[in-house]
């Protein structure tokens, strides 16, 4: 027996409730199983039982064993003084409170049936995909779409953390915020990290100076990346480290510049290099320097794909790299777009919703992901192969989700799909 495995029972009241005796022979009755605890304290806090006949509110704490209570130091605890209800799998040891009193107990393993007992062993050995790989096609779809959706909504929650977290660095300015995780989305996922520094060592209201000319824009960001610190025989590459120079002394930015070594290349393709990623970030600053105005002005999601995947200046159309000529013309496609809304401009959008209280906004944005095409990788390959075949972006950032913070972890406890199989 798992204690996880005991929270549920608990929680779901897996078990037969009727004619339920404590080990002191109280009968039992429970009104409601309270609300988990994810805290410091007892398991479940707002419990309403019906003990010997009298109604009780208070805690309930849940232990495989009896004597788990000693083990964690309980009765030192006084968040634990208002437990009315010990629930043990076994009571190898009869627990006291601090006053003295015998705390109620119920023994659940004869209350239990085994075929639940059974069929989460059996789940927790199988050597899937997912656990429930050999299974789950006879899930009826609805908890298959509601476990769907927890993983996209659980997705967005973790990054508007991380988008909060981001904004109090920024003591509040939204528009930076913009800029910074977009730039971050853009580099997902080898150089994200270095292109969020990037878009932390300048001002967005400084480089709105700037956002008529491509060049002096190209000229702050590669210059802060680092490409512009050696000679070079590259033209082009000269002519911005001149340019450089001069905006680094204007707006005191010595101090800025990052190392080059950071940047990412290998293995990536050449469309997928950091430096055409920042040529991307300039030209999008080009067009449009009020990002956030403009994604909350914006309904249709296809008046967003121009400005994302601009066309690169003219030199940046032809070179992957400083000095590597290429005779392919270089533009961001519909893979570049995908990733950076998925990774970016609706996370932004659904976060500044929660931040508002608005819930048009995170609407918007869940309309949107609704409306972008199912991304195709090796998870969602796999999922497809086992009968989960995905519409949409909404499906398959929750198919991922999935698969990295339940499955992986065998939370099928926590899952629908799990929820319903072990009925």
């Amino acid at each position: 027996m798992e204690e996880k495995l005991l929270h549920y029972i608990w929680q779901n009241q897996c078990f037969t409730t009727s004619s339920l005796l404590t080990s002191q022979r109280l009968s039992l009755l429970v009104l409601s199983p309270g609300i988990y605890n994810h805290h410091a304290g007892p398991d479940f806090e707002q419990v309403k039982i019906i003990l010997d006949n009298i109604i009780w509110h208070g805690n309930v704490e849940v232990h495989v064993y009896a004597s788990k209570w000693i083990e964690h130091q309980h009765e030192k605890d006084l968040a634990y003084n208002n437990v009315i209800l010990h629930v043990v799998w076994e009571e190898d040891k009869v627990i006291y409170n601090q006053q003295g009193e015998k705390i109620p107990t119920l023994e659940l393993k004869n209350y239990v049936d085994i075929l639940l007992l059974e069929r989460y062993q059996q789940l927790m050995e199988q050597k899937k995909f997912v656990l429930c790989e050999n299974i789950s096609s006879n899930v009826p779809s609805v908890y298959q779409a509601s476990a769907i959706e927890s993983g996209t909504i659980h997705k967005l929650n973790r990054k508007t953390i991380d988008i909060l977290n981001l904004l109090r660095k920024n003591e509040g300015d939204w528009e930076q915020t913009t800029f910074q995780y977009l730039a971050f989305a853009l580099g997902q996922p080898i150089n994200a990290e270095a292109l969020l520094l990037l878009a932390s060592r300048i001002k967005t209201t400084t480089l709105k100076k700037y956002a008529d000319n491509i060049f002096q824009l190209e000229a702050f960001l590669f210059g802060l990346a680092g490409f512009l610190q050696e000679e070079s025989t590259d033209e082009y590459q000269q002519k911005l480290k001149n340019e450089f120079r001069f905006l680094m002394s204007k707006h005191n930015l010595q101090d800025q510049i990052l190392p080059q070594h950071i940047w990412k290349f290998l293995r990536l393709r050449p469309a997928s290099f950091p430096t055409i990623k920042i040529a991307q970030l300039a030209a999008i600053l080009h067009r449009q320097n009020a990002l956030l105005s403009l994604l909350l002005a914006t309904d249709e999601l296809k008046e967003l794909q121009n400005l994302f995947c601009p066309n690169l200046s003219v030199y940046w159309e032809k070179h992957y790299r400083f000095g590597a000529q290429t005779q392919i013309n270089i533009k961001p496609g519909s893979q570049s777009f995908q990733q950076i809304m998925l990774n970016g401009v609706i996370p932004l959008l659904f976060t500044y919703g929660q931040y508002l209280k608005d819930e048009n906004i995170s609407e918007k944005a869940l309309n949107w992901l609704q409306n972008i095409k199912p991304e195709i990788n090796h998870i969602t390959k796999s999922w497809k192969e086992i009968g989960w075949k995905a519409e949409n972006a909404f499906e398959t950032q929750g198919l991922i989700e999935l698969k990295k913070y339940w499955c992986d972890k065998k939370a099928c406890l926590d899952c629908t799909v799990g929820h319903y199989l072990l009925k």
